[in-house]
């Protein structure tokens, strides 16, 4: 098992396109993008979409990413 210490992770909704776009912009080990308590329960559907649009679109550099 190895072990892979993280100096920044950082929380954001998964439904803010601008807010994704800067986190890929960023020195952070890890990008969580929040489906759940960071998103309106009327909005979920879009996060998702957006959240894969993201993965697929935008360059994350070595960034560990995580929905």
């Amino acid at each position: 098992m190895s072990y892979n210490p993280r100096r920044a992770l950082l929380f954001m909704p998964a439904d803010d396109l601008h807010k994704i776009n800067k986190a890929a912009t960023l020195d952070v080990d890890c990008i969580i993008m929040d489906l759940e308590d960071g998103v309106a329960p009327d909005r979920k559907n879009a996060a998702r979409q957006t959240a894969a649009q993201a993965l697929q679109t935008l360059s994350f550099g070595r960034t560990e990413r995580l929905v």
